[in-house]
């Protein structure tokens, strides 16, 4: 139940599993009339749970079971829980923290379906635990294929993303809402993927609570997904969380950028406009929070894209072409008044396209100081303008 993390703030609460399931209407026409406004009733498969910002009282527990005994709902004594922690839904919750029960991970993965499992069970953690894309990222190989008795080999990089996902899993914790505090919504920048959370900061010490992980889409629909992108993605899906949970927009966005750097992004990218578009939320830049885990040590700014729309002046200039026929990609350039020229010859499962890119591709890393590249190619030039710490989803030609 993933939205105790946002939602649940009260200080005591009485988890009830019923003999069968309660029907809203049921719940509406027999509890409604008997309970206080400021008790919340959540209702889940076979579970309900009571809530309120007060201990109950006895005659309150009482109340309860009488009414629930009307509609021939029965409680079980031990599912009455006064005292922190709390069980509920695979949770535990105290009065500061929430995290998974113990979770059995089947790690032992021999089969696709062992792997399609574990993926599953861990995408249910990822809200409490944070597991970053990068580790998951690993494991999508082992899920290719139809056979779910299909024997499948995990390397020893694989065998180390698994370890750490453990280490999440185990270490893993969110906090519970200080209703005192305002919610903010943060983004932190990672060597390939970004991971935002709903926060609440702790002006004295400077501290960062995570009330929840949101996390980019694994597998994307473009090829190509550039970071400021994802970014906008994250806050649109922090966003339009916080307000199904809450029904207000996050206090502060905490972006990893610095103040000119977003103020060019913002004249330039659309899908930042309408991330942040009617939100009301000030934007806070140039404060590169501490991640509030361990593994996220590799974190940084999002700096501006190296290149440039226009042609950089006294820079070196190199054309860039390919012969379907001949199979050769050609690149020349002059350097110091003289012309040059280098020659690839093709692969056997080259296209026309990919060898315009291996041209392109050699220039950016053969040639050094500022450089203009031209090519007849609309594709190449559509690539190379958004290759730059993008994410290339992985394709299976």
């Amino acid at each position: 139940m993933v939205a105790l993390a946002a939602i649940v703030v009260e200080e005591w609460s009485i988890f009830v599993e019923t003999a069968k399931p309660l029907e809203y209407g049921v719940r509406n026409a027999n509890l409604t009339p008997t309970i206080p406004s400021n008790v919340i009733i959540y209702h889940y498969m076979d579970d309900i749970l009571f809530t309120q910002p007060k201990p109950f009282s006895r005659p309150q527990i009482s109340d309860i079971k009488a009414t629930l005994a009307q509609a021939s709902l029965t409680i079980a004594p031990e599912k009455i829980q006064l005292s922190s922690p709390c069980k509920y839904l695979g949770w535990v919750i105290s009065e500061q923290h929430i995290k998974p029960q113990k979770v059995q991970l089947h790690m032992d993965i021999q089969t696709l379906n062992d792997a399609q499992k574990l993926l599953g069970d861990l995408q249910w953690l990822r809200p409490i635990v944070g597991i970053p894309n990068e580790l998951l990222a690993t494991l999508r190989p082992l899920l290719q294929g139809t056979n779910p008795t299909h024997r499948i080999r995990i390397s020893s990089e694989q065998r180390d993303a698994l370890e750490k996902i453990l280490d999440c899993v185990t270490q893993g914790q969110v906090f519970r809402r200080n209703l005192e505090l305002p919610l903010d919504l943060t983004v932190w920048n990672g060597p390939t993927y970004l991971l935002a959370a709903i926060t609440q900061l702790l002006k004295k010490t400077g501290e960062i609570r995570v009330l929840e992980w949101i996390s980019p889409t694994l597998q994307q629909t473009k090829t190509l997904f550039q970071k400021i992108e994802m970014m906008a993605e994250l806050i649109k899906k922090g966003r339009e969380r916080l307000i199904e949970v809450t029904g207000t927009e996050p206090s502060t966005i905490r972006i990893p950028m610095k103040k000119d750097t977003f103020g060019w992004y913002l004249k330039t990218s659309q899908d930042l406009q309408e991330a942040l578009l009617g939100g009301g939320s000030q934007i806070e830049t140039d404060k590169l929070r501490p991640p509030p885990i361990h593994w996220m040590g590799q974190w940084d700014w999002i700096v501006r894209p190296k290149k440039e729309k226009n042609p950089i002046r006294e820079a070196i200039t190199a054309f860039t072409d390919a012969g379907k026929k001949s199979r050769t990609a050609a690149i020349t350039w002059q350097e110091e008044g003289v012309w040059k020229q280098q020659l690839l010859h093709a692969d056997p499962e080259d296209s026309l396209q990919t060898m315009e890119l291996l041209a392109v591709i050699w220039a950016l890393m053969e040639l050094t100081g500022p450089l203009n590249v031209v090519t007849d190619s609309l594709y190449v030039a559509g690539v190379v303008d958004r290759i730059e710490e993008a994410f290339i989803r992985e394709v299976k030609k």
